[in-house]
């Protein structure tokens, strides 16, 4: 599929000129100036760099696009990051939100006007819907993960977490304390439940579910490392705590810092902040062992 050209600003043409050129962390959404912004040089030592104009964009990891809802009619549109270039999805506009996987390889988009989620594969080049869930009788979840294959999505409600399998079947998780989100982890079925009692690892969570808890405390959110090795907690002061998944060893990451989110940003590298007035924050998995860098804030002329 061939992209359609979106009339960018001169920055986002500067950026599509330079986005290619030298080491890239990668792009993280700007809501102040409604743009996805690319993250130039590496972990420890990076400028934030220009944009591309977009609005409530979801970026897909490393892969190099995003999904932004274009408009007043929130009309779903893939982003290329390193081009500028746009092209509409196939789907009808009044979304409030892109959901990809682990790899970026699947996108859920929600409709909570509609009460429904549409699932998406074939990124990027072929972006087709495969399955759309209606969601009617249940309402919209708290927070949504899916598998990479598409073939598994997790949505977290207060009343538990319910599992939907590729054909559309759902039912819930045998799954008994208060959870807070899910996360698959990359190229598997298995996943990250985080709760008030702390963090559970789901072995094949769309089949036998089986559950252990493979870090105790006040857990806010979770997600695994690539390999699968890893997970990073933020706790619910904030904190950043680096489990290790066969060991069953953490620790916690020294940080300058409150986390507020966990977003894959490339291999290895997650953000923990959003991009506001202060620094950008990162954990880089890279290393020996985990640690917090951040990004400078813009330098603004007076």
């Amino acid at each position: 599929m061939k992209l359609a050209f979106l009339t960018l600003s001169a920055a986002a043409a500067l950026f599509a000129q330079n986005s290619v050129q030298g080491p890239l962390v990668g792009w993280v959404y700007d809501s102040a100036s409604e743009s996805v912004r690319s993250v130039l040089g590496i972990p420890g030592a990076s400028t934030m760099g220009a944009g591309v104009n977009a609005s409530r964009a979801a970026v897909a990891g490393n892969r190099g696009y995003a999904i932004a809802m274009k408009g007043d009619n929130r009309q779903p549109a893939l982003l290329d990051l390193r081009t500028g270039e746009s092209k509409d999805l196939d789907v009808a506009a009044g979304a409030d939100r892109a959901i990809w996987s682990a790899s970026g390889a699947v996108a859920v988009i929600a409709y909570p006007d509609a009460n429904k989620l549409i699932l998406m594969k074939g990124f990027p080049d072929e972006p087709a819907v495969a399955l759309t869930l209606d969601l009617a009788a249940e309402g919209m979840p708290q927070s949504v993960s899916v598998a990479d294959d598409g073939a598994g999505l997790l949505a977290v409600y207060d009343s538990g977490i319910l599992v939907f399998d590729g054909d559309g079947n759902r039912w819930k998780l045998n799954f008994e304390a208060q959870a807070r989100g899910a996360s698959f982890l990359e190229g598997s079925h298995d996943a990250l439940v985080s709760g008030d009692g702390g963090v559970w690892l789901v072995s094949d969570a769309t089949g036998s579910g089986a559950s252990r808890r493979v870090w105790e405390g006040n857990a806010v959110s979770s997600v695994a490392s690539s390999n699968g090795n890893l997970a990073l907690i933020v706790d619910g002061d904030g904190g950043i705590i680096a489990v290790n998944l066969k060991t069953g060893d953490a620790r916690k990451v020294d940080c300058g810092c409150v986390a507020t989110t966990l977003s894959r940003m490339s291999q290895g590298v997650f953000r923990i902040s959003e991009l506001n007035n202060g620094p950008l924050w990162l954990v880089d998995l890279n290393g020996q062992d985990p640690r917090a860098v951040f990004v400078p804030a813009d330098v603004k002329s007076e």
